[in-house]
């Protein structure tokens, strides 16, 4: 699991969610999670490791740097 780096300026500091908190905790759950910071990051790493029949869920309230047509493009030239 990639926990992406989480954008909300219209929340407090203090109540914005800690990817490194959320990383521990399930990798606590015996959960394989790892924190990318950034779309490039993510798309070169899924994208050197995807293989086939893999299932890859992208979630996110907005276009999230193009990563779905940028991410579909390194699976394809890998």
């Amino acid at each position: 699991m990639v926990i992406a780096s989480v954008f909300r300026s219209t929340l407090a500091q203090d109540q914005r969610l800690s990817e490194s908190q959320l990383v521990s905790d399930l990798t606590a759950r015996q959960v394989s999670a790892r924190h990318l910071p950034d779309v490039d990051t993510i798309v070169k790493t899924v994208g050197a490791e995807a293989r086939d029949g893999d299932l890859i869920v992208i979630m996110s309230n907005g276009g999230f740097g193009g990563i779905h047509k940028k991410l579909l493009d390194a699976i394809e030239h890998s």
